[in-house]
């Protein structure tokens, strides 16, 4: 139970992109949806594309404050759940 909000040294942008190629024999059974979460104060986006024998996902995660009030910690515990459960995803194969 804090009583003061959280500070934080810089904000934050972080950007990757990240490429499979599905091998010879397998097909793609599963793909994540893509998603976001955006407000003011952070945000995040998950695209996946498919484009020929390839998956590709550009990830993109902004933190844009300095300090967090206390007011804003459900959100802030909303976008870290969300945000996990984002990047536990994974992409499956099957033989063809």
């Amino acid at each position: 139970n804090r009583i003061y909000g959280y500070e934080i040294n810089n904000t934050y942008a972080y950007q990757s992109t990240v490429s499979f190629e599905i091998p010879n024999g397998y097909q793609l059974n599963y793909v994540p949806e893509s998603k976001s979460f955006n407000n003011d104060l952070f945000s995040f986006n998950f695209k996946y594309t498919k484009a020929n024998q390839q998956v590709t996902l550009d990830s993109e995660i902004k933190i844009n404050y300095l300090m967090l009030q206390k007011e804003n910690f459900k959100q802030w515990n909303d976008f870290v759940k969300a945000l996990q459960e984002n990047m536990s995803e994974s992409i499956s194969l099957k033989k063809n």
